[in-house]
């Protein structure tokens, strides 16, 4: 019981101040991060985003892709292009992104400023079949249901 009132606390407390300098680098004020739902506001202004995002990160199971969605445009706007710096926004948050706030060689670039970057071949395949295999399972997830045949082997089970 007492690690759920230190690791609690921690669990909120790490990431708002690592959110805090990624924020500072984008332009926006600090305290932004503080205020629940605003943040992700903001996190969406940060990474040039249109707001109709924020209305998807509030539909259960659907927000979780979102918000990986959301670390990598961020990754991507302190020039993290390459495949496994993305990977590590996703997988590793708590670690990935405060790297990004406590590095000085790594500005913030608005994604209207930064260049085109062209993919090879193996780079858009691998990025194909992600986006197929998150489609397939949202769509399997909210709109069709699996269906089994009773049979008669089933009988029993």
């Amino acid at each position: 019981m007492l690690a759920l009132f230190i690791l609690l606390p921690l669990s909120f407390t790490i990431p708002t101040i690592f959110a805090w300098q990624l924020f500072e680098k984008a332009g926006k004020h600090g305290w932004q991060t503080l205020i629940p739902f605003y943040n992700l506001y903001i996190f969406l202004q940060i990474i040039k985003k249109p707001l109709w995002w924020y209305l998807l990160l509030l539909v259960p199971f659907l927000n979780v892709f979102m918000y990986m969605l959301m670390l990598v445009e961020l990754a991507k706007c302190f020039n993290r292009f390459k495949l496994w710096e993305q990977f590590l926004a996703v997988v590793v948050p708590f670690v990935y992104l405060p790297y990004l706030g406590l590095q000085s060689d790594m500005p913030y670039v608005d994604p209207d400023e930064r260049p085109e970057i062209k993919k090879g071949i193996v780079r858009e395949w691998t990025d194909a079949i992600i986006f197929a295999v998150v489609a397939a399972t949202i769509i399997r997830t909210f709109l069709l249901e699996a269906y089994t045949i009773p049979t008669s082997s089933m009988e029993k089970s």
